[in-house]
């Protein structure tokens, strides 16, 4: 292969791994690219990444909001939650999961929360997503 070939994919490379991680770096949900959530190009290369990497396929649905009884939800009850902000993806690939994360709801004091086994960012990543 030619120098030149290699440089092309070498570069052809980098683009494509910067498309899995570049967005939703701020705290804000509401701000497009520098909010807290990823964008639409975040979003298809970690589809596509997942695809050829674990032969996974995401399959999309329609946005649906579903109110569940608090009562409802138990100590243990198991959260799987996806971002799709590569580092999910990389925990998917590495872990062969279709999960990025792991939670579990735990009653404590008669109030219930959504706990994880992680680094104090959680708070920055979260805070605003629906759950």
């Amino acid at each position: 292969m030619k120098l030149q070939q290699i440089l092309i994919n070498f570069l052809a490379d980098i683009l494509y791994t910067s498309l899995l991680f570049l967005g939703g770096f701020g705290t804000d949900p509401n701000i497009p690219v520098f909010g807290s959530k990823p964008t639409f190009w975040m979003e298809m290369a970690n589809e596509a990444f997942i695809k050829r990497a674990t032969g996974y396929e995401w399959q999309r649905r329609n946005d649906v909001n579903v109110d569940i009884d608090e009562k409802e939800i138990h100590s243990g009850d198991f959260i799987a939650i996806t971002r799709f902000d590569g580092i999910d993806q990389i925990i998917q690939y590495g872990a062969g999961s279709a999960a990025g994360h792991s939670t579990v709801a735990l009653w404590i004091d008669g109030e219930l929360h959504v706990v994880e086994s992680q680094v104090k960012s959680f708070e920055i990543f979260y805070e605003n997503e629906i759950f």
